[in-house]
């Protein structure tokens, strides 16, 4: 087909119309003919030339569509027999076609640009057409100029480019392999990316001075760099032997990190690449669509990783990690020190999590001391700010959509303090650890000991079988608050301990003088929360189900002895009175601090085991002895792990919290808890929980 008559272009666009129409308004054998001539249209072999006449001759946006798919095949078809002159032409012919059709559908825009792509990519391992060089030189001439049309058309190209390298597809009868994607690729990485990203940059750079910005032309246009950014920012380059299906990977999931090659550094680690990303931000925060763009780069930025942060040994004093990472905290903090905005949430909280768990502690503490300070008091108020927030909605309306959140920084703080305990900085995050320890507590509990709000008595007496318990649904958050707790152990086992007497002695008081049924709910909310952080504290638990004594109680408790403030004698003693079921909180000076507050467990158990004899399942709360039986054995169980130490009348010896296998307390524990397991299982014979 060599020449076009008018009435060839007219079946076309009628049989364009006809495809696009309602199926009220055509039959199926209309649509049938029409999709056949579109079909026979994309089997024959159509020049480049061709294709020009035929995008001349017609303005019906999805006949320049078909054409336009037809004129990149026709390219690839046709390189081996042109020169590099007639590729370039080409090339400019479609650029100037759309900058000359300013009224061009989007699609068809977009699959122009895509020919455009298909001729860097055929030609980058191409000696005889210097696609990089080409590529560069159309871009940076779009972009230069002031011209806001022409530069959204540059990105568009860059967009397209960046998308075709990244691809994978094969067409038989123009010699295109799968090898030839894959080394395509890695060609377009080693320069070509670079300079696009370069060339974003620098625009992007222009953007954020120009006042044009506020306008919506300005914000469409940084929002396209952005997401060009976004792209770079996400890409999966060669060097990380990632399957090529994550290649346009933009999940920012905790597992995603940005590795690119040594060849970036100059790049990443220049002064102003950070406050350019930071900034943009700070212009386009209330923008939503642009914020969420923009966070996003954020977050794969605190990523950052592999040979880019290499510290050279040749260069004395370059330490790139810890450059990196201070300039990181300093803008971060400055830009969400009052806070971030509702839709910014869970973006910080993602940032914060892979700036301190994606790369090692010790650059992150050997950052610059007044960065590192203010970023630490940043993140230890941001979370107990967070937390309020968070458990506050979880448990009054049942939206556990900021949760998340709270265990990204959460497990952050954590990972701050394993780390801090490497590095002999711990005593530098006593403190604003159990402000957050303290915090949470004061958010799930009612008054006098936290700021909990009233729950409708429904909400704490319900029991659904289909409803997760609080102890899986807060398992994120829980976990590593138990660290927050073990690592302040002088400090929270004391105000553990003091909850839950006040707790015991409360409820000995209703025992004495009668149930207020609001009351009563309030006090098992109490009693089911300060459990479930005891449980985690005081003891962590496999997956195997065996639990053990952190480290940093172990040395609580043995600094106890050593200090004289607790006898380890008095252990076995106590834990009998408790198991006996007392009418009274028992005594306990001078009683391991882990063994005294295991002991009000064991005793509320107790108590608790009773009333469930004595009155049924009508007088006890499932989701409360849940807790309670889980509380227990896993305080017990920690206890019972512990190795019986050589000489305990050595000083020299070291001291662990545990239950002696020949001691009074043990048996009497067995019986019991044969006892309760047994009872419960008689009582609540359905349940299944």
């Amino acid at each position: 087909m060599t020449a076009f008559s008018r009435e060839d272009i007219a079946r076309l666009e009628a049989a364009a119309a006809v495809l696009l129409a309602s199926p009220a308004h055509v039959t199926a054998e209309q649509r049938k003919e029409a999709e056949a001539l579109f079909v026979n249209l994309q089997t024959n072999k159509f020049t480049c030339s061709e294709c020009q006449i035929l995008m001349e001759a017609t303005n019906d946006s999805f006949v320049l569509f078909e054409i336009s798919k037809l004129l990149g095949v026709s390219i690839l078809r046709e390189w081996k027999v042109m020169n590099s002159v007639s590729i370039e032409n080409i090339l400019t012919y479609i650029l100037q076609y759309i900058t000359e059709r300013s009224e061009l559908a989007n699609f068809v825009r977009s699959e122009l640009c895509r020919c455009c792509a298909k001729i860097f990519k055929r030609g980058i391992l191409d000696e005889h057409f210097q696609s990089e060089a080409v590529l560069i030189s159309k871009v940076d001439k779009l972009l230069s100029g002031q011209d806001l049309t022409m530069q959204v058309l540059g990105c568009d190209l860059m967009e397209a480019t960046a998308a075709e390298f990244s691809s994978y597809w094969r067409i038989t009868d123009v010699g295109i392999t799968w090898d030839f994607h894959i080394r395509a690729k890695r060609e377009f990485e080693k320069s070509a990316l670079r300079n696009l990203f370069k060339l974003s940059l620098k625009t992007l750079n222009d953007l954020i001075s120009h006042p044009a910005l506020s306008s919506q032309h300005g914000l469409t246009l940084c929002g396209k760099f952005l997401h060009f950014a976004e792209t770079i920012l996400s890409w999966n380059f060669s060097s990380q032997l990632l399957p090529p299906s994550l290649s346009f990977h933009f999940d920012v999931a905790e597992a995603t990190a940005l590795r690119p090659p040594a060849t970036y550094k100059d790049i990443f680690l220049h002064e102003s690449f950070l406050p350019l990303f930071f900034e943009i931000h700070r212009k386009v925060r209330f923008n939503e669509s642009l914020c969420t763009i923009s966070l996003n780069c954020l977050i794969m930025l605190a990523s950052l990783m592999g040979e880019v942060l290499t510290k050279q040994e040749t260069v004395l004093g370059d330490n790139p990690p810890v450059k990196y990472l201070s300039a990181f905290m300093s803008n971060t903090t400055s830009l969400f020190s009052g806070g971030p905005l509702p839709g910014e949430t869970s973006g910080l909280c993602t940032i914060i999590y892979k700036l301190i768990t994606f790369h090692h502690i010790s650059s992150l503490f050997h950052a610059d001391r007044s960065v590192l300070q203010q970023f630490l008091s940043f993140l230890s108020h941001y979370s107990q700010s967070l937390t309020s927030t968070g458990i506050r909605l979880a448990l009054v309306e049942d939206d556990y959509e900021l949760i998340h959140s709270v265990s990204r920084l959460f497990e952050s703080w954590l990972a701050l303090l394993r780390g801090a305990a490497r590095i002999q900085l711990s005593s530098d995050l006593l403190e604003p650890t159990f402000q957050i320890y303290s915090c949470f507590l004061k958010a799930v509990l009612s008054s006098p000991f936290g700021m909990r709000e009233k729950l409708c008595s429904e909400d704490t007496i319900k029991d659904d079988i289909n409803e997760q318990d609080d102890r899986v649904a807060y398992s994120n958050v829980l976990v590593p608050l138990g660290g927050f707790g073990s690592f302040a152990a002088s400090q929270s086992f004391s105000v553990l301990f003091e909850i839950l007497a006040t707790l015991l002695t409360k409820f000995f008081s209703f025992l004495s003088s009668g149930m207020n049924e609001e009351v009563v709910n309030d006090w098992r909310e109490d009693m089911h929360w300060i459990l479930l952080i005891i449980g985690h504290t005081l003891a962590s638990e496999d997956g195997d189900g065996s639990c053990q004594i952190s480290p940093e109680v172990f040395d609580y408790c043995e600094d106890m002895v050593k200090n004289g403030s607790t006898d380890p004698s008095r252990s076995d003693g106590f834990l009998s009175l408790c198991v006996s079921g007392p009418s009274s909180v028992p005594g306990s000076v001078g009683v391991d601090p882990f063994i005294r507050i295991t002991g009000l467990v064991l005793l509320w158990n107790v108590l608790d085991h009773r009333i469930l004899g004595e009155y049924g399942i009508n007088a006890v709360s499932p989701e409360l002895m849940r807790s309670s039986i889980w509380c227990i054995r896993r305080l017990v169980a920690a206890l019972s792990d512990c190795e019986q130490p050589e000489a305990p009348n050595d000083n020299n010896a070291q001291y662990s919290p545990m239950l002696s296998k020949e001691g009074e307390a043990s048996s009497k524990i067995v019986k019991f808890a044969l006892h309760r397991c047994f009872g419960a299982i008689q009582k609540f014979p359905a349940e299944r929980k």
